[in-house]
């Protein structure tokens, strides 16, 4: 069995480095304990350098095919690791990732919360949905290889 690992967080309205060089770090992490990270920027182009909320493909640009794709990875995935940082939240509430976390939680998954915001751990829905509440990227990972390297036999 391998575990997976969702990459949730803010998508719509970033630039290409902000949604993907966070994901891309933990990826390499996470790749080098034995994890599968799970991102959903594949098959997604930032247009003009800025990802979109959904943009004209019929395979995977439509509100439907973004949020098939996303439902079946949270599903497929062992774990969710949401990162919602300050900074993204102010410029514009990601309510995708709250509906990953939810999807998650609803499927009792464990959910691990990165933010730097104290709103949104205040939050009564976001804090009941994470089974852990973390401020940087770097806990995560070691939670992640800490906790459930286990399960990967090592």
């Amino acid at each position: 069995m391998f575990t997976k690992v969702y990459l949730a967080g803010p998508i719509a309205g970033l630039t290409e480095g902000e949604a993907k060089d966070w994901r891309n770090d933990v990826a390499h992490d996470l790749k080098i304990a034995g994890f599968i990270p799970v991102s959903p920027l594949r098959s997604e182009p930032a247009i003009n350098g800025i990802y979109q909320l959904y943009y004209d493909d019929p395979l995977y640009g439509t509100k439907e095919a973004i949020a098939a794709k996303n439902e079946l990875d949270v599903r497929s995935c062992n774990i969710t690791l949401a990162y919602m940082p300050r900074e993204f939240s102010k410029r514009r509430p990601s309510y995708g990732t709250t509906v990953e976390v939810a999807w998650a939680y609803a499927l009792s998954k464990p959910v691990i919360l990165v933010s730097d915001d104290p709103y949104v751990f205040e939050h009564p829905l976001m804090s009941r949905c994470a089974s852990w509440k973390l401020g940087t990227l770097e806990e995560a990972v070691r939670l992640i290889i800490g906790t459930f390297s286990v399960y990967e036999g090592r």
